[in-house]
């Protein structure tokens, strides 16, 4: 695995031996994950969360959680509420939070994103457990030398070559550094083709047992991606 203070020294050995400012290379860090994660709706960061419930004295005010590492859905029906024997009750979708009054009786649900707030709309008759799924974010490697990326280790390098590339092309750019920041980009943009190419076919794994004649409503659609180019 490839730690904060790993992915450091190997931009220092990219930049032929220059060490960075820590502050300047903490902020590109950022940058790059942020850039990197939120570049497709990416299968491996996919998750479940069934902390929450419904009752039925519950309404379209009543507030519930959103899980901590929440980054975005990536389905149309990305809450299923579910009963004590894991039934399914309900599939819901999302309506904008000004419609909040006008779908407060339908199967929907909208969310309060600043405040990392979900409410459910509709009414049920009985306790169903809420049943999240989502696109989660990695923990900022940044935060600490120890931290590490998300991601599996043998495209954590990538995050080295995006700062490179970044502090060739912006902080300390020439002529030559443009060269070699070309080149380095050309390396990241290889990786994360690697990248797609590989959580592609995570999601094409994922398909191979759905029925859609039965289950209609299980649309994931949203696994392309393209590749972009840091710079």
């Amino acid at each position: 695995m490839s730690t904060k203070a790993e992915i450091y020294t190997l931009v220092t050995s990219i930049l032929d031996g220059n060490e960075m400012e820590t502050t300047l290379f903490s902020a590109l860090l950022d940058i790059s994950q942020a850039l990197r994660e939120n570049a497709r709706n990416w299968v491996y960061l996919r998750k479940e969360d069934a902390t929450g419930s419904v009752s039925p004295g519950n309404t379209y005010t009543t507030q519930h959680s959103l899980p901590t590492d929440f980054r975005k859905w990536y389905s149309r029906t990305p809450i299923v509420l579910v009963d004590s024997s894991g039934n399914v009750a309900a599939r819901l979708s999302e309506v904008p939070i000004q419609e909040k009054e006008t779908y407060k009786s339908d199967n929907k649900f909208y969310c309060d994103y600043a405040n990392g707030k979900l409410y459910i709309c509709g009414n049920y008759g009985q306790a169903l457990t809420i049943k999240q799924y989502y696109q989660s974010k990695g923990t900022l490697v940044s935060a600490d030398d120890s931290n590490e990326w998300i991601f599996p280790s043998e495209y954590h390098k990538i995050l080295a070559f995006d700062v490179a590339v970044m502090y060739k092309l912006g902080v300390d750019y020439d002529i030559i550094n443009n060269s070699q920041g070309d080149n380095n980009a050309g390396v990241a943009n290889r990786l994360f083709l690697a990248m797609t190419d590989w959580d592609g076919q995570l999601a094409e794994s994922a398909l191979n047992g759905v029925d859609y004649s039965q289950y209609p409503s299980s649309n994931f659609t949203s696994t392309s991606g393209s590749l972009r180019n840091l710079m």
